[in-house]
């Protein structure tokens, strides 16, 4: 009837309840990581490090120390390191310190004053699909166990 030993009820799981529902905690790339290959996620990228490879992403970050060759396609990017490539988003923002070598395709452009931008900008106004040159490949499910490639067509000349 009467015993020393207590029942304790287990602790309820904490990962259930630190983020609200949908939310995907940011992928960070830190300042002393070098990563050569592409990058691809369904939410926030932040670029403290140095990369060599395409990035696909929902956003992208790319911080003061940090440096990117390769191609971005995202809803939005801000750019306050060294980036070389293409970018295509809806949302662009070079930082002061930031320093650009390439081609942008947006939406809507924000520069700070200071920041170094080298190369061509394209405004759109229509709605940007994945970014797709001529004769790249295309993953077309990522939510499948199998990934779907699909290659353009030849051309006839």
């Amino acid at each position: 009837m009467f015993s020393n030993t207590k029942k304790i009820a287990p602790p309820a799981a904490k990962s259930e309840k630190a983020l609200p529902a949908g939310r995907i905690v940011p992928s960070i790339f830190s300042r002393d990581l070098v990563i050569s290959g592409d990058i691809y996620s369904e939410g926030e990228i932040n670029i403290d490090g140095r990369i060599e490879g395409n990035i696909k992403a929902r956003k992208v970050v790319l911080g003061a120390s940090g440096s990117v060759k390769g191609n971005i396609t995202a809803d939005s990017v801000s750019v306050s390191g060294r980036f070389e490539g293409k970018i295509v988003a809806a949302k662009v923002f070079l930082s002061s310190t930031a320093n650009v070598i390439g081609e942008i395709t947006h939406e809507s452009l924000e520069i700070e004053m200071g920041a170094y931008l080298e190369g061509v900008c394209h405004r759109t106004s229509e709605p940007m699909p994945a970014y797709q040159a001529e004769g790249d490949y295309m993953i077309t499910d990522l939510s499948a166990r199998e990934v779907v490639v699909e290659f353009p067509e030849n051309k006839a000349e």
